[in-house]
């Protein structure tokens, strides 16, 4: 843990990585911990194919694949998704994926979702 080593005055003098007996042994009431920072987890904004395809449900693969045969923006979407890798940062996904919104294939919830990684 880490540790704020204060002065009489509770201004800080040092900071220590120790534990709390330590501390509390050498530096009575003359201390305070340091509290840990949260851990972010980055957002994922490249994904693998099957990652991506996984966002889906398989009524809206299904929905999307049969549009895919009479629209050709639903198409060049497909073939997009078919990359290895998907980034969800690039404007042929972002622009897709609200085209399928504008077709009522994907709800803007799912849209959001899926461009926040999740």
């Amino acid at each position: 843990m880490i540790y704020q080593i204060l002065d009489d005055e509770g201004a800080v003098i040092n900071t220590i990585n120790a534990d709390e007996a330590f501390v509390q042994a050498h530096y009575p009431d003359h201390y305070r911990l340091v509290p840990e920072p949260p851990v972010v987890v980055p957002k994922r904004f490249i994904l693998t194919r099957a990652e991506f395809r996984g966002l889906f449900t398989f009524q809206e693969l299904v929905a999307i694949a049969t549009a895919a045969k009479t629209d050709v923006a639903v198409e060049v979407f497909m073939t997009s998704a078919e990359n290895p890798t998907i980034d969800l940062t690039y404007p042929e996904v972002t622009e897709g994926l609200a085209y399928l919104v504008s077709l009522t294939l994907i709800t803007q919830q799912k849209m959001d979702n899926i461009l926040e990684g999740v």
